[in-house]
């Protein structure tokens, strides 16, 4: 019953955006459409311009088709004070599709079959499985080549660093949308973490090895009372951000495969898999993992109440720990730790990543505009990638959201320290200025003292075997590399699983690997060395 409810929800939501992505192309020009997705015959001019608002006489509104900050606590983004801020400068504002965060896969389904598309999509990328060039082959979304000329503070950005450019242009030289960039490197925000207080009680080191781990869960076993396993760990065993997978070079089951060198490796295959597994069965069968990992959500952020019940002593969280303290007893130390090792002076390779600039954090121009506002939009988001805007989305509207402190740099007021209605910081972020969307991203807004200390313990790894993000498969690739790997996941997934909670003895691994190569495994890996070989090939 719960699932009928939510498809009709989305079909709800799909119906909304029909009347919106119509009601928008009865406004716009009758310039014709689709630009040509040839590369940039010359480089645009980088001479930069401050833009003559407002940037239309009459005003405007577009649909923009655009996941809701999880942290939101208003109805949409029109009430956001800095997307009301640009329509004051800019007389262009948006009509807001916002599609349902439990639904977010079928909505956006059922949008792309409807072949009526909102003006602009955020996460097209992240959510078009043929990729942004059949997209563009299709006439689905625009190739921006021809409109980089009213972007020119954007190109300057994505011209000043290779990372920035090498995720902006596709495989067939496409530059596909208005991107978001982070002003900086930025280091991990998630790994693991451990309640250091039972360390200090029993004058334990942090541990850095497995072996330490080990020594420390089965304390925490022993003395603490844990016995139904202290470590909350993946329902596959296996984290995305590799913290207790990555000592071993092995990546996410749901993702398996590592960037050595260039060389596209699917980590599953390894005798170094065989191995981590190996050793969490042995955890398992001593319950030292948490004997309910497998249907509960006992590591991330569903991991409070467990550290704050006393179920589990180490697990898996974003840098921000401030719910942890709030949930659990004072005398509770929730601290990160570094990802675990098989040998001290060990280096691992895997870890939460941010590209510099992430494709799915781009937003798409799509083909329900005609030419002439594609340019209007375009000179709409360039603004976002000046200085003026860069401080407008970042930090919001001086005196309100922000003061200059006595170094000269933007702090917060209590409008969002010590906000009146009881919201945390970030909570008041999704109110007041830009989050989770395009332009430039200054992620250090977000950073207190406590929180630098977690991401700079887990920066004892690298992300050097972490596929590119920009890096994507055709639509034939695509296609073929889905056939083979739905079946080969499904199988991975359930061996994993049976292998750890010991209803398949470890003697039949060898089997395991020979069927899965005989499912015709190792082509889902020779298709993603041909698009790394692609991505690395873009700006040459």
């Amino acid at each position: 019953m719960k699932r009928v409810l939510s498809l009709l929800l989305v079909l709800l939501v799909v119906a909304a955006l029909f009347a919106g992505c119509n009601n928008t192309s009865e406004q716009t020009s009758t310039t014709p459409s689709q630009a040509p997705s040839q590369a940039p015959s010359s480089t645009p001019d980088l001479e930069v311009e401050k833009p003559d608002f407002p940037l239309t006489d009459e005003p405007r509104v577009f649909s923009f088709y655009h996941r809701a900050d999880s942290g939101m606590n208003i109805e949409t983004n029109a009430e956001n004070l800095y997307w009301m801020e640009m329509a004051k400068l800019t007389n262009i504002s948006f009509d807001w599709i916002h599609p349902p965060l439990n639904a977010l896969s079928e909505t956006f389904s059922l949008m792309i079959a409807s072949q009526v598309y909102p003006d602009a999509i955020w996460n097209f990328v992240g959510s078009y499985t043929p990729g942004v060039d059949s997209a563009i082959e299709e006439e689905i979304v625009y190739s921006l080549n021809d409109y980089m000329q009213y972007m020119p503070n954007m190109y300057r950005w994505l011209e000043s660093d290779e990372r920035y450019m090498l995720n902006a242009i596709t495989d067939n030289g496409n530059y596909f949308g208005i991107y978001c960039l982070k002003s900086e490197e930025q280091g991990p925000w998630a790994g693991p973490i451990y309640r250091a207080d039972i360390a200090e009680k029993y004058d334990l080191a942090t541990p850095k090895t497995y072996a330490d781990w080990e020594n420390y869960l089965t304390i925490c076993r022993d003395q603490e009372g844990m016995t139904d396993g202290p470590l909350g760990i993946a329902m596959n065993v296996t984290s995305f951000f590799g913290s207790t997978n990555s000592g071993y070079g092995v990546a996410s089951v749901n993702g398996p495969w590592v960037n050595q060198g260039g060389t596209v490796v699917n980590s599953i295959l390894t005798e170094n898999c065989r191995e981590y597994i190996t050793m969490m069965a042995d955890w398992f069968d001593k319950g030292l993992i948490n004997q309910d990992f497998m249907s509960s959500v006992i590591y991330y952020g569903g991991g409070v109440p467990n550290f704050a019940n006393g179920v589990i002593a180490m697990g898996e969280a974003t840098y921000d720990l401030s719910e942890y303290k709030i949930a659990c007893p004072p005398e509770m130390k929730i601290e990160a730790i570094p990802l675990p090792v098989r040998n001290e002076g060990d280096v691992p390779n895997i870890r939460q990543t941010n590209a510099m600039n992430a494709p799915g954090d781009a937003a798409v121009l799509t083909t329900n505009l005609k030419s002439d506002d594609v340019a209007l939009l375009c000179r709409y988001f360039d603004y976002m990638f000046t200085e003026e805007g860069q401080l407008l989305a970042n930090w919001g509207v001086e005196g309100v959201t922000f003061e200059y402190g006595s170094d000269g740099k933007p702090v917060w007021t209590e409008l969002l320290t010590n906000n009146p209605d009881g919201l945390s910081v970030q909570q008041a972020q999704a109110i007041y200025i830009a989050r989770n969307t395009v332009g430039v991203y200054e992620w250090t807004r977000e950073i207190t003292p406590e929180i630098l200390v977690s991401t700079n313990i887990w920066l004892n790894a690298t992300d050097d075997w972490v596929l590119p993000s920009g890096m994507s498969m055709n639509a034939e690739e695509a296609n073929e590399s889905a056939r083979i790997w739905g079946d080969c996941s499904t199988y991975i997934s359930e061996n994993i699983l049976a292998f750890v909670a010991g209803r398949k003895p470890l003697n039949e691994w060898d089997g395991f690997i020979d069927q899965l190569k005989s499912m015709n495994v190792d082509k889902c890996t020779e298709l993603r060395q041909t698009a790394l070989d692609r991505y690395y090939a873009r700006i040459d």
